[in-house]
């Protein structure tokens, strides 16, 4: 090593959000997301459910989705998926197993994955169970632009 310091950017931007409250108490639920924690403008606008991408490329985008089950002494299953324009990405879909609603209430879904994204187009976290459960506070997502 002749002591040259190598730099490179990985990500160009990258926005984290987080949820700050409990969401849900539905059998399906799409995320509010309500706490930035860093944002880019140049790159991404968020507002409610939606973050808005401003300019195509490629992503990393992880996320990591806190579930209680409200069914009571029931099982439920916790599907999440990050859509664009309302279609799934491919490689965004996670599971997570609830036994009850008192021994195995509280799981936790988590990807993270590559998609070429469009600007102008919003993406969303949408949550389906089988069934009513809570999304919890600290839920949280972050998008960076790769290239």
């Amino acid at each position: 090593m002749d002591g040259t310091v190598l730099t490179k950017t990985v990500a160009e931007a990258y926005v984290m959000s987080r949820t700050n409250a409990s969401q849900g108490g539905a059998a399906t639920n799409t995320i509010s997301w309500n706490a930035d924690v860093v944002i880019d403008s140049d790159y991404y606008t968020r507002s409610g459910t939606n973050i808005t991408i401003a300019k195509s490329g490629l992503y990393r985008i992880s996320y990591s989705v806190l579930n209680e089950n409200d069914a009571g002494n029931v099982r439920n299953i916790v599907t999440v998926n990050v859509e664009e324009d309302g279609t799934p990405l491919v490689g965004s879909r996670s599971l997570a197993y609830m036994r009850n609603g008192s021994d195995g209430r509280y799981n936790s879904n988590s990807n993270s994955f590559l998609a070429n994204l469009t600007g102008g187009r919003v993406i969303t976290v949408v949550c389906a169970g089988t069934q009513v459960f809570t999304i919890l506070a600290e839920t949280q997502i972050t998008i960076e632009r790769i290239r």
